[in-house]
């Protein structure tokens, strides 16, 4: 069979071209995302200054407990660094073996130094040590020490590289089995003569797997190159967009190509093997029939696997409600993607119910044209229902990514708008850590001031439940003073903010899903720096979104901080010349109003999404690539039919026309259906989140996504087909 692999894949070179170009950029993808990972778990900065002592006592940056099971590890990353206090570095003196100590960082790190092996001394320095808090590093672990937003970069590599693989990894699934299937269906009639002549079915499955592998093989190799350079890109990007540090060094090993390289090939055998199993297992003569006659019906198989998908999506968007907290962001995408999926598996059909619902409106449009392009559609529902997958694919994941964000960015605002009462409200300018200390009691002598509000920015870890488990969730919080009630409504529920004085906490409706806790209950958390505390919930309010999963004290929560200042003070009242006054002698310190600060925070959320629209971009390009692969493909092997077509008396401006309709209407189709895919993530979405059922959908964008399916459609299409309509008759006749 190895000789007949490679004689077809000679002869046809448009459909195999298709399925490298498939392969190839999926390997790429996968790829990148493969290395992505690899940085996450293995990325480590190396130590510079901090390489002078064999042991550094610094604080933590990460939190990590073992669970109930005692199996799995709890982790996550602290956003605040703890400080090394004088009578914990006396302590780390006088531990065994300890012959020296010197401040590496003063107050923030403490060179160790003794004999033996570095991790036994750090392991006795560790129990004199308070847990959570502070660590005896060793090894390139000083490196994390010295650059402690490492560990953010760790989890930021992890995370991004764990949700954009799986869907780089789904989506290769679905082009390339889409592609391969179309492959598959075009070539019945050759199929159909093997079978005929005496071919048996494991022969005719071996001759298409084997050139299905010899594709795989040569795509994926070559496809491992283009990933390094798109993974290298974004890490780049990256660092220079400030969501990595600079020191988190990409890491470049063998396994991610090996990986992408065998799932390119599993899935290219797969989808083969699964496309060519009806056509080589029926009888010679339905065979024939078959590669005349484009069969109707829909299999069992794929109408039930149509169901478990769509029921699938029902369950994400069901788990993710119950799941609560920020861990329902994760809902939408998914959802959509099983959607997606289970449109695609009943593609014909939906195709069939389109082309009945607009064919009448097509003719009228264009008598002939529209007469031929309605036949053409009609007769060929799983070929043009393979053209349209891809394009779902394109119109619903950017849909669902984009507008997801701007959903809750909308949601964010408008909270965030309602619930700020502070007429002015003090920030440090750029660089600088915080506000100074004394600058909120000189705010509050002003004539005509009614509140200051201090507020810290921070981050706290808790024990939260998702799906009946317990979990490390990081949350962001924020540290108010006794003025908050005067300086933001944060639309309560139930409780009293009177009451957040010592270790309580007020929770949104979002937090206090995740930990499944009410008023009167008591959650466990780490503070920024890692210290562990339980605190009493005294409140419940709405307003997250807008201000923060977690309000707690002020005073509880700013000595477990890196710079240990103020973030931002809210003055309600007072006359802003005064608060120039005092600032005057503050040039670290910038006063705007309530409506300035809340422009700048919209900003500042406009600015975020890029990471969303960088990640999801590549994956875009992808898509819009494999959209214009499996057109070409389609309509390249319509050269027979366009020949016969102009021997019965059709103009190339007919035939022409009729080809531009039928691009219309798959791209027509995809937007519909991608669109109420889309809306059917983002609405339950908008519930869980923000108690919202109105996405948060930009006219203009949504035109231009509309515009990019229908371009890519009518360019994929008109081009080929101008290209075979050009040439000459008789040539197009003998194929």
């Amino acid at each position: 069979m190895i000789w007949l692999a490679l004689a077809t894949l000679r002869d046809r070179k448009v459909g195999f071209v298709g399925a490298f170009v498939a392969l190839f950029f999926a390997c790429a993808v996968v790829t990148a995302c493969g290395i992505l990972m690899e940085t996450g778990i293995r990325g480590h900065a190396q130590p510079d200054r901090y390489a002078a002592a064999p042991v550094v006592v610094a604080g933590a940056n990460e939190v990590s407990r073992t669970d109930t099971t005692g199996e799995d590890t709890l982790w996550a990353p602290l956003p605040e660094r703890a400080s090394v206090p004088d009578d914990v570095a006396a302590l780390v003196a006088e531990v065994d073996g300890v012959t020296r100590t010197e401040w590496l960082d003063p107050g923030m790190a403490l060179g160790v130094h003794g004999p033996g092996h570095p991790d036994d001394l750090a392991a006795r320095v560790a129990d004199v040590l308070p847990a959570d808090v502070l660590t005896a590093y060793t090894g390139r672990g000083r490196g994390a020490a010295e650059f402690p937003d490492q560990a953010e970069s760790q989890e930021f590599m992890l995370a991004l590289s764990g949700s954009f693989g799986g869907i780089a990894v789904m989506i290769a699934i679905f082009v390339v089995a889409g592609t391969f299937g179309l492959l598959i269906q075009q070539r019945r009639r050759e199929i159909a003569v093997l079978r005929a002549i005496g071919a048996t079915s494991s022969q005719v499955r071996s001759m298409i797997l084997r050139e299905i592998q010899l594709v795989a093989v040569v795509a994926g190799v070559l496809g491992v190159l283009p990933g390094v350079v798109v993974a290298r890109w974004l890490h780049r990007e990256f660092v220079a967009r400030g969501a990595i540090d600079p020191s988190f060094e990409l890491a470049i090993g063998p396994l991610p190509a090996l990986i992408a390289v065998a799932t390119g090939l599993a899935v290219a055998s797969l989808a083969g093997w699964t496309a060519s199993r009806r056509a080589s297992r029926i009888n010679a003569v339905s065979a024939l029939g078959e590669a005349a006659v484009e069969r109707t019906g829909l299999g069992k198989g794929r109408v039930i696997a149509s169901i478990a998908f769509l029921g699938l999506g029902v369950m994400i968007l069901i788990l993710a409600s119950a799941a609560g907290g920020e861990d329902a962001a994760a809902g939408p995408l998914g959802a959509v993607l099983m959607i997606v999926v289970a449109v695609a598996l009943i593609g014909p059909a939906v195709m069939r119910l389109v082309v009945r619902a607009v064919g009448n409106l097509l003719i009228r449009l264009a008598p002939t044209s529209g007469y031929l392009a309605v036949a053409s559609l009609t007769s060929g529902t799983r070929r043009f229902a393979s053209a349209m997958a891809p394009l779902l694919v394109l119109v619903a994941l950017a849909g669902v990514t984009i507008f997801f964000h701007t959903t809750m960015a909308d949601n964010a605002d408008r909270q965030a708008r309602s619930g700020l009462l502070a007429d002015h409200v003090l920030v440090a300018a750029p660089e600088e850590p915080g506000v100074p200390d004394g600058v909120s009691a000189q705010v509050r002598d002003l004539p005509g001031v009614t509140a200051v509000t201090e507020v810290v920015h921070t981050g706290i870890t808790g024990y939260t439940r998702e799906l009946g488990e317990t979990v490390l969730t990081s949350m962001v919080a924020q540290g108010v003073s006794g003025d908050a009630v005067q300086a933001m409504d944060l639309d309560l529920r139930a409780g009293s903010l009177d009451e957040l004085t010592g270790p309580t906490v007020a929770l949104s409706t979002l937090a206090a899903s995740a930990f499944r806790a009410d008023v009167g209950d008591t959650v466990e958390v780490h503070l920024g720096d890692g210290t562990p505390m339980e605190l009493d919930v005294v409140a419940i309010y709405g307003r997250g979104l807008g201000f923060g999963l977690v309000t707690v004290p002020d005073d509880l929560v700013r000595p477990h901080t890196t710079s240990q200042l103020t973030d931002q003070v809210l003055v309600n009242g007072g006359d802003p010349a005064d608060l120039d006054g005092v600032l005057a002698d503050y040039p670290e310190v910038v006063a705007v109003s309530g409506d300035g600060y809340l422009d700048t925070l919209g900003e500042l959320r406009e600015d975020e999404a890029w990471i969303n629209y960088l990640v999801i971009g590549v994956l875009l390009v992808y898509v819009a690539v494999s959209v214009v692969n499996t057109l070409v493909i389609s309509t390249g092997e319509r050269a027979r039919e366009l020949a016969l077509l102009r021997v019965v008396g059709g103009s190339r401006r007919q035939l022409f026309g009729m080809l531009r309709l039928e691009a219309l209407v798959v791209a027509g189709t995809a937007v519909v259906i991608g669109t109420i895919a889309m809306l059917a993530a983002l609405i339950p979405g908008g519930i869980i989140l923000a108690e919202n059922p109105i996405p948060g959908i930009r006219p203009l964008i949504y035109a231009g996504l509309v515009a990019v399916a229908a371009l890519l459609s009518l360019g994929a299409v008109l081009v080929p087909g101008r290209l075979l309509l050009a040439r000459q008759l008789t040539v197009a006749s003998e194929r």
